[in-house]
């Protein structure tokens, strides 16, 4: 990281905790040049942001997800703090231009604690959709917009 002056970090979160783990109390931590970390397509635990910050303090710190399948990602969450009552980061809100649901199975919207499937919808939906698979995406009666499930509940 030292030698190319990395400045992005995108990886699953297991592989920053990784590198965090090695790098702990070496005396070069090989991430002075790290601006930003961005995390998606796992769980990030919640003790990681405290052992990036203590090595890295200026790392911003992005929790992603959604459909990979969509647009890589279609939900953003900057971590700037994690309360010590968390048992996990905040999925996170939508990107610009896009929406995000939690849904029954017959694509009513759930009470809130409730499980349900995720649905994500958005300007870009319409070229999207095509390329999905044709059972996973339908019309949402209550708003019109073209929207796709996602396996993550």
């Amino acid at each position: 990281m030292t030698e190319h002056a990395v400045t992005v970090w995108n990886t699953v979160p297991a592989l920053l905790q990784m590198f965090a783990e090695f790098v702990a109390g070496r005396k070069e931590t090989g991430g002075e040049t790290l601006r930003i970390a961005m995390l998606s397509g796992d769980w990030i635990p919640v003790g990681l942001p405290a052992k990036v910050k203590a090595l890295w303090p200026a790392v911003s710190l992005i929790s992603q997800g959604g459909a990979t399948e969509a647009s890589i990602w279609s939900i953003s969450y900057p971590i700037e703090s994690v309360s010590s009552e968390w048992s996990s980061i905040p999925y996170g809100k939508p990107l610009t231009n896009q929406t995000f649901h939690v849904l029954t199975r017959h694509w009513n919207l759930v009470r809130y604690g409730c499980r349900g499937s995720f649905i994500l919808a958005g300007w870009d939906w319409p070229w999207v959709i095509g390329a999905m698979r044709k059972d996973r995406c339908q019309i949402h009666r209550a708003s019109g917009n073209r929207c796709a499930s996602v396996p993550d509940r």
